[in-house]
């Protein structure tokens, strides 16, 4: 069967989301393993509700639930949703809330072809004050 679009005409890779700050709607929310296995992540995938050219585009997120830096980072996301944050927050309450983020894009180099990417990056959450 024929693929039902005109694959000359598609891009070769997708565009990173412009640095900025979005209104960002959580899609789906939950605690899982890390790559090493060896701690828990709270995975966060979710779409750019802003109107304009990159409303609809989606980004996630895996933030650490131990270190310096994760737990900080998850307390400010669940502030953001209008949640007190406790020791029972459940991810399953974040989904369905929109906060404002700030993407930022980062360079990296890509481990297989040794090209230098482009990848867009949620910095940080903020309630959505208006």
């Amino acid at each position: 069967m024929k693929i039902p679009l005109d694959l000359s005409t598609t891009p070769d890779e997708i565009l990173p989301v412009p640095s900025g700050m979005y209104d960002f709607e959580i899609l789906s929310a939950s605690v899982e393993s890390n790559k090493a296995g060896d701690g828990q992540v709270l995975a966060i995938q979710g779409q750019i509700v802003t109107e304009g050219e990159n409303h609809g585009r989606r980004l996630s997120e895996r933030i650490a639930c131990k270190g310096q830096y994760g737990p900080v980072k998850q307390k400010k996301l669940v502030m953001a949703c209008g949640i007190e944050p406790t020791a029972d927050t459940d991810a399953d309450d974040l989904v369905g809330n929109i906060v404002r983020v700030k993407v930022v894009d980062s360079t990296y180099q890509d481990n297989v072809t040794g090209e230098t990417k482009t990848a867009s990056n949620i910095a940080e959450y903020h309630l959505v004050l208006d």
